[in-house]
Parts: structure tokens; C-alpha cells; sequence
């Protein structure tokens, strides 16, 4: 797998106050050498409007996508990497998950649509 230039994860969302309009998104330094400060460096800050759900709202859902972003990086060039090593097969829409795979990937590192 190639190696990836974004800050590494895990990335967590959090609310410092859970009437501010905003969710932030740090990467997790729990067992790292940021022992007093855990919630560095910061990654995003998304706009999450307190609406009648609170922070179930789409804002919200976008911070934790965000957060989820590393995992989800891994999981899918794990995915291809099965699948080149012959461990996925015999689907018909195997390979156009595959496709599907190396397209967000190449977006993740690369930009584009």
C-alpha cells in the first residue's frame, strides 16, 4: 500500500460546547506523546446547526464521516488488496466495487471528482 501524506488517524469528532455551532475534528493522540493536550492536531471544523434533533443533523453527519475518514482510506485499499491477491472473486459486481474503491482512493490521495 502506498504511504499516505494526510495527518494519520484515528481522527475523532468533538463538540467543546454542545451549544456551539461546530464540531471539530482532531486526530486522536490518546496513546501518543500529547499526553496533556489529546485533541491535536486539528484536522476540520464543520458547521453543525442546533436545530430540534440537536446535533443529529446533517452537519453532524458530515463531522463524522470526516472523522471516520482514515479508517474508511485503509479499509478500502485493504479491499483492493484482496481482491488483487485473488482473495475476492466470483461476484459479478466484484469488480465494479473494486472500481468504486480505487476511484475514492484516488480522490482521497490525489484530489479530483
Amino acid at each position: 500500500m502506498s504511504e499516505s501524506k494526510h495527518t494519520p488517524g484515528p481522527w475523532i469528532m468533538s463538540h467543546q460546547d454542545p451549544w456551539a455551532a461546530k464540531a471539530t475534528i482532531h486526530q486522536d493522540n490518546e496513546n501518543k506523546q500529547h499526553r496533556k493536550c489529546r485533541l491535536l492536531p486539528l484536522i476540520a471544523e464543520v458547521n453543525v446547526l442546533v436545530s430540534g434533533q440537536g446535533f443529529e443533523n446533517i452537519g453532524a453527519a458530515n463531522a463524522r464521516l470526516i472523522a471516520a475518514a482514515p479508517e474508511l482510506l485503509e479499509a478500502a485499499k485493504w479491499l483492493i488488496e484482496c481482491y488483487n491477491d485473488g482473495l475476492i472473486v466470483g461476484h459479478p459486481t466484484s469488480r465494479r466495487a473494486i472500481d468504486s474503491a480505487e476511484a475514492a482512493i484516488a480522490k482521497a490521495e490525489k484530489g479530483g471528482e
